[in-house]
């Protein structure tokens, strides 16, 4: 587990190494947040997690049984195996970044830049319709009060509290479109002009922001959020404020470990006296472990896949279906369960915990595994850089301002889901669709002169 865990560490360093020497002079840009987001949930993980698990020290419980079955089964081979796939994806990814050379901006030759701003009006009218929805699922959950309707909330994210339909499904389906969108009405704020309005528009879109992400019953949202705001910051001033994302990572590590647990108990309406001895009785080490498992849950269900999935090449089937399920095949008169094949993320889970539980996805490296085995990570490293290049295209042609960047950051949130899952399923969702038609509607392209930006 030892050696596993330096594999990981060696790939940490080279790609600290590489990015550090390749932004010394331009400064931080989109293929540096790409691979913060990457190491965030796959190779620093890598480095901490097997070194937890060590064998000779005893495996800590987890409070997940899918982490607790794989780290009794898993081994170092295995361990070594995905770090070896990280290596492959990661040098795929500089490989098409760098050979693919695409169309220069147009601003050299006409001399304007285009951009895209914010049109407040709009984006307080999606704001609206954001709270509407909130309010009215709220309702639906029928708890007779603001607090007795949160904690039904809570327990129908996880299957219970009152009984699913087509609206609040939908509804609550909206809770992350807007928690993500939420972003875009602070940046506004931070890039206007010093004043006392200004102040007190960021306290109300940053107090906004927080209950938008409180819907979502997710102990990631406000976290996700945070991260996202921090990565349009970093690419529009390129700094990494190094100290803020230490603060940050040990501020929002205890709401990994211990955030599912406070959900649970608003949920079943438990004493939280009880709930904070729970979590003081907690084992350090496997606190620390639950919370990586967490951030590294990628990593996890692919190694999750090596372990329990036994299947044949995919050959990128799974992806064409997730386009597929798009389709509403059945107002076309079809049955789509029937026609079209069961999905890997239903086919994960089983094997992972049992049929009856959430999706769990393969994870990012699993699915490139099951893609194409070795091929995987440079085929899906190839189209990612390609992604990353004709992104970062896009915004160098454009006005470095904060509401831009809130533009690009929200699209590369959702182009980069896979990193986190290796599922495009969870790409064409319904709340992804809603997002990016909101973008549309928010913002209006722009042109500026050059010498402007």
């Amino acid at each position: 587990m030892i050696f596993a865990s330096l594999v990981f560490l060696l790939l940490n360093l080279l790609l600290l190494f590489i990015e550090r020497k390749r932004t010394r002079r331009t400064g931080a840009d989109l293929l540096s947040v790409f691979f913060l987001i990457f190491s965030l949930q796959n190779t620093i993980p890598g480095v901490v997690i097997p070194l937890l698990i060590e064998r000779r020290s005893g495996i800590p419980n987890t409070d997940n049984i899918f982490f607790n079955r794989i780290y009794q089964y898993i081994s170092p081979e295995y361990i070594c195996l995905s770090a070896i796939l990280c290596f492959l994806f990661v040098g795929s990814v500089y490989f098409a970044y760098f050979s693919f050379r695409g169309r220069s901006g147009d601003q050299k030759t006409s001399g304007h830049a285009r951009s895209v701003q914010v049109v407040p009006w709009r984006l307080a009218a999606a704001m609206l319709v954001g709270a509407i929805s909130s309010a009215l699922l709220l309702r639906e959950m029928d708890g007779g009060s603001l607090i007795g309707a949160y904690q039904t909330l809570a327990a129908y994210r996880t299957g219970g509290g009152v009984a699913r339909t087509f609206m609040n499904a939908n509804l609550f389906a909206l809770t992350t479109t807007f928690s993500v969108l939420s972003i875009i009405p602070v940046l506004y704020a931070a890039g206007r002009p010093k004043s006392k309005k200004r102040t007190l528009g960021l306290v109300l879109a940053f107090v906004a922001m927080i209950g938008f992400s409180l819907m979502t019953v997710s102990r990631r949202s406000l976290p996700l959020n945070i991260l996202l705001i921090y990565f349009a910051l970093v690419i529009v001033n390129k700094r990494w404020y190094l100290k803020s994302i230490a603060l940050m990572f040990l501020f929002f590590m205890p709401v990994l470990i211990y955030g599912k647990t406070v959900l649970y108990s608003i949920s079943i309406n438990r004493d939280m006296a009880d709930t904070l001895k729970a979590i003081q009785a907690t084992d350090a080490r496997g606190a620390i472990l639950t919370g990586f498992s967490y951030l590294g849950i990628s990593l996890d269900s692919s190694w999750a896949t090596f372990l329990f999935l036994d299947l044949p090449p995919r050959l990128g089937i799974d992806h064409w279906l997730s386009v597929m399920r798009r389709i509403p095949l059945g107002t076309l008169g079809f049955d789509k369960e029937s026609v079209l094949p069961e999905r890997i993320v239903r086919i994960s889970t089983r094997a992972f915990v049992g049929a009856d539980a959430e999706d769990i996805p393969p994870g990012l490296i699993g699915q490139m595994w099951m893609d194409f085995r070795l091929l995987g990570p440079i085929v899906w490293g190839l189209g990612f850089g390609v992604l990353m290049r004709l992104l970062q295209r896009r915004f160098e042609g454009r006005q470095k301002t904060l509401e831009a960047a809130g533009y690009l950051i929200v699209v590369i949130y959702v182009a980069t889901l896979p990193l986190n899952t290796g599922s495009f399923d969870f790409v064409f969702s319904i709340d992804n669709l809603f997002i990016f038609g909101l973008l549309w509607l928010v913002y209006r392209k722009t042109r500026a002169r050059v010498s402007e930006m």
